[in-house]
């Protein structure tokens, strides 16, 4: 009787576990939720989905403005979706963003280049000033990219526009040019004096901003200008033979200009006298001297 009992027991208990077995494959076993692929390459998302025991259909390509062309948009039915065993799931392929023809902007004015952008349907960013000799300042000199270019829809377009004429090269000029080009040009030149440079006074030595920078109205250039050669004694040489004039000049470091008069071969006369910057020209009168 006990040996009879407990073989009942057992067989309910198999019973019962056929039972739910039963009921959980009719009600979920059966059945499997779609695996993500989206933003993955077409091989991969196929591999996935095979392994994974569902039978994989390629659909109609379509724009993406977010999913690089080659990749997957998603499927049909969507990530997540309860399906059978076996089902079928279609991989939705992107052909990348909606490519537009870029219009030719060159030559045009900052707002007509954004005008013709957005007729196009071309977004653009923030542009980009380059300073131009020949091209006035607010027109478009360049575009990226370049002219009747496919370009994505989404992608921002790179104007660059013209900032006017650069900032002059002011080193070896005198400060007085740099002055004038100031007036006309809107902005304005403050001096710094280098003491003992080898450059004739009044010489720019050096400029901030750099040569060829973008003019801002209303800009300080400073500009560092050469208070001229040290000073050195003009030797006497008012009545000396013209060419031991000349030797004692040049010795003190001067260079020698000669004025000959008609007759007579001393000087009769000297220009500048007193001091005079080193290497600088000492004028020479040569003529007849008692």
């Amino acid at each position: 009787l006990q040996r009879w009992l407990f073989s009942c027991r057992i067989v309910i208990v198999l019973a019962a576990l056929l039972l739910a077995s039963a009921i959980w494959w009719v009600a979920e076993g059966q059945y499997s939720s779609v695996p993500s692929v989206a933003g993955m390459t077409m091989s991969t998302a196929r591999g996935d989905l095979e392994n994974s025991g569902l039978v994989v259909a390629i659909g109609r390509a379509r724009h993406s403005e977010s999913v690089p062309r080659g990749e997957v948009i998603g499927t049909d039915p969507p990530a997540g979706a309860r399906i059978g065993h076996g089902g079928k799931v279609t991989i939705i392929p992107s052909l990348g963003p909606t490519l537009v023809t870029m219009p030719s902007v060159t030559g045009q004015s900052l707002t007509q280049a954004e005008q013709s952008l957005r007729a196009a349907g071309l977004t653009f960013g923030p542009p980009k000033s380059q300073p131009s000799t020949s091209i006035a300042s607010g027109i478009v000199i360049a575009t990226v990219p370049v002219a009747y270019q496919q370009w994505p829809k989404n992608k921002p377009v790179q104007l660059v526009v013209s900032s006017g004429q650069p900032l002059p090269n002011f080193v070896g000029q005198q400060l007085a040019a740099a002055q004038s080009a100031a007036a006309s040009g809107g902005y304005s030149i403050q001096q710094q004096t280098v003491a003992n440079s080898s450059q004739p006074q009044g010489t720019v030595l050096k400029q901030s901003p750099s040569p060829g920078s973008r003019i801002i109205p209303g800009m300080v250039v400073t500009v560092w200008v050469s208070a001229g050669p040290p000073g050195v004694a003009v030797p006497d040489v008012d009545g000396l033979p013209v060419g031991q004039a000349i030797q004692e000049l040049r010795a003190a470091g001067f260079q020698v200009s000669v004025d000959q008069g008609l007759f007579g071969g001393r000087v009769t006369n000297y220009t500048p006298a007193g001091t005079a910057p080193a290497g600088s020209t000492i004028t020479i009168t040569v003529g007849y001297s008692l």
